[in-house]
């Protein structure tokens, strides 16, 4: 079976009213998330870390460009990149 490679964006930023127990980490660097696009669907999906849980969401094209805004407007990082399959290990 083959396997298609993914290509993720993963964005990097600090909110506007970040929490209390954030102020230890790194300016720029206290939310993080990740989204890729799927082709068969026509729909980006949207991988996040939110209040202790794992948030995931399908939205289309519009709501990716206005989250990939909004990081840019607080001058967060969008980083590129293959997901590649885990290396087989003998044991």
């Amino acid at each position: 079976m083959e396997r298609i490679p993914l290509e993720w964006l993963i964005f990097f930023y600090t909110p506007y009213n970040q929490a209390w127990y954030t102020k230890w980490r790194k300016r720029g660097f206290t939310h993080v998330g990740s989204m890729y696009f799927c082709p068969e669907f026509k729909c980006w999906i949207v991988i996040e870390g939110l209040y202790g849980r794992l948030h995931t969401e399908v939205i289309d094209s519009n709501e990716a460009q206005k989250i990939l805004s909004y990081v840019k407007r607080l001058k967060g990082v969008v980083l590129k990149g293959q997901e590649f399959d885990t290396p087989k290990f003998r044991g």
